[in-house]
């Protein structure tokens, strides 16, 4: 068995129970308790992000052998391993935050490149096979019976690194809103639905993982579940040479508007991410309709509406009369799909009869295909407009006969 096979931290921990017996561990722990750095953090609870615990010398000294020897991968030091390690501990009792490692794990997903770099220090990153041996040994000895489902071979992950901050007794009390691990989740959050906006393919969320990148009192690593309940219907994600290119353009726009995005563009990526947790298809149907709707739909319409949602949406997505009797046809079916839902008819039976097509995941891609082609384009198209004014602006280009661009 090599190094890397054993599981150092617990070699440690089972030493742990020898090495006290030692003087020089005495000493130790004697000294730590008049070191001046370290005597404000005993004897109090300390908090990095949402982790704590009461401090003492004797969990300094246990804390950080086991974090040597399993930092280390054995029992095997050198010098500088231990000065760089200690300038570690040392730096938890002098330095105002902790760094930190967030990933949000991505099922069902791959990409051509094995890292991609996003803004506000995001970025997509291919796992190494020690990192994913670690990170699955980690949910099966924590929370993978409680956590989703998924493969447990995810091989790429969204990764973020931000700095939390140490509080000690009175400060610890604001620590849920001092942390920035609520932010980190919705970074990771954010570039799981731009990555499904940006194109089809069945990626999720099953765990994220936060873990300190130095040395802290209890260190650990944890494990929370993702935003998926569980792996969606389709074919995987695939981020291809081009995509890889492309989508770091798509994230910042992403970006840029998600302050000003607007209602009926809120509704409409609600209904898409939706669709992901999705069991049964006539779900999915009236998810993609509500999600049209909410974008295509006249304000104060009464009467109508498939006509008027579906002429809309021609106008919005298609380029030549084909393309836009082609968008007229599909939505007007997905309504069709819908009534016939609602009243009670046979889903799989009426998506087949309606749809013309056979395969049900395959017409539900497409109808979802549909909504994301929509949403793209109003979001073009009401770019620094209301929802009002882009309505009314889609409406003149219809009475004018104008094409919308495409870009």
């Amino acid at each position: 068995m090599t190094d890397e096979e054993v599981d150092w931290a617990r070699v440690a921990r089972m030493a742990i129970r020898t090495v006290r017996r030692e003087s020089v561990y005495a000493e130790a722990e004697a000294l730590i308790k008049v070191e001046p750095r370290i005597q404000p953090y005993l004897g109090t609870m300390v908090f990095t992000g949402w982790g704590g615990s009461h401090l003492s010398a004797e969990q300094c000294i246990r804390d950080f052998l086991i974090y040597r020897v399993s930092r280390q991968r054995g029992p095997r030091s050198n010098d500088y391993s231990f000065d760089t390690l200690y300038s570690e501990f040392e730096g938890f009792f002098t330095s105002p935050s902790v760094p930190y490692r967030g990933l949000g794990l991505l099922d069902g997903f791959t990409m051509a490149a094995p890292t991609l770099d996003l803004a506000s220090g995001l970025r997509i990153v291919q796992l190494s096979r020690v990192e994913r041996e670690e990170l699955l040994l980690h949910g099966m000895n924590s929370a993978m019976g409680t956590s989703p489902s998924s493969s447990g071979c995810e091989e790429f992950a969204v990764e973020e690194k931000f700095d939390e901050p140490v509080l000690k007794g009175a400060e610890a009390k604001d620590r849920l809103g001092l942390s920035h691990r609520a932010r980190v989740y919705q970074d990771l959050s954010d570039v799981l639905s731009a990555l499904r906006l940006f194109r089809r393919g069945a990626v999720w969320n099953p765990r994220r993982f936060y873990w300190p990148l130095r040395w802290i009192p209890n260190r650990s690593l944890t494990l929370l579940s993702g935003t998926g309940l569980h792996p969606p219907a389709g074919e995987a994600y695939v981020l291809d040479a081009t995509g890889c290119a492309d989508f770091p353009t798509f994230w910042n726009a992403c970006l840029e508007r998600q302050s000003t995005k607007g209602k009926r563009l809120g509704i409409a990526h609600t209904r898409l991410e939706a669709g992901y947790d999705r069991r049964r298809a006539e779900d999915r149907v009236i998810d993609c309709v509500v999600g049209l709707e909410a974008l295509l739909q006249p304000e104060h319409a009464k009467t109508e509406l498939s006509y008027r949602v579906s002429l809309r949406g021609a106008a919005l997505l298609g380029r030549t009369p084909g393309e836009r009797q082609a968008v007229f046809t599909e939505i007007k079916r997905a309504y069709d799909l819908r009534s016939a839902i609602v009243h009670g008819d046979d889903p799989e039976k009426v998506i087949a009869k309606i749809s013309h097509e056979a395969d049900t995941t395959k017409y539900l891609e497409g109808l979802e295909d549909l909504l994301r082609r929509t949403i793209r384009a109003w979001t073009r198209l009401r770019d620094g407009m209301s929802d009002r004014e882009a309505s009314q602006a889609l409406d003149q280009k219809i009475i004018r006969g104008e094409v919308l661009p495409d870009t």
